[in-house]
């Protein structure tokens, strides 16, 4: 994605999607990075525009006007970046942002990574005057609700919620990312 905005033109099969977790700095950046990887391989001539963003680490406001997000300018843990390095995945351009409007209006997907960020992905939409049911059926998928193996890996990271910017085993995380 080039940085915050699309102001390119886009080809007719140009894919956007917009991986969303609670703190940008493991699950959706990963899953970022490995969804680029592997489109660029299965679709080597059509673009896919794939980013990441976060509902806020933990400040329940944080899609209000004026709020804040934590872990805003984080990057992923050391640990994970190395880890996914060495699986041919670089990590280190990956800046945590909240998710905003523009991501909602420029995504034709957003992939939510846990049950608790489509809550808050919901409960914002809403808010920024999107009619959540209908964005929820037309846009929005829960990962965690439609794979095993994704629910099982979104359980696994909820004791990295206390920590997000700690990854404690970086190689059951990307095993669990490229089975998913």
């Amino acid at each position: 994605r080039q940085e915050d905005s699309l102001d390119v033109a886009l080809a007719p099969d140009t894919l956007r999607i917009v991986f969303v977790c609670a703190s940008g700095t493991v699950l959706s950046p990963t899953a970022t990075a490995c969804l680029s990887a592997a489109a660029a391989a299965a679709r080597p001539t059509s673009r896919t525009i794939v980013w990441s963003r976060s509902t806020g680490g933990g400040n329940p406001d944080w899609y209000k006007p004026d709020e804040w997000a934590y872990f805003t300018g984080a990057r992923p843990p050391f640990e994970l970046q190395t880890a996914a390095l060495s699986r041919g995945l670089n990590l280190s351009s990956s800046i945590a942002k909240p998710l905003r409007p523009p991501d909602l209006s420029e995504a034709d997907l957003v992939l939510v990574l846990d049950a608790q960020s489509q809550e808050r992905l919901s409960e914002a939409a809403k808010s920024w005057g999107e009619d959540a049911p209908a964005f929820a059926a037309q846009k929005m998928v829960c990962v965690a609700n439609v794979s095993a193996s994704w629910a099982a890996l979104s359980n696994e990271v909820e004791e990295w919620s206390s920590n997000p910017l700690s990854c404690k085993d970086p190689e059951s995380l990307l095993d669990g990312l490229t089975k998913a």
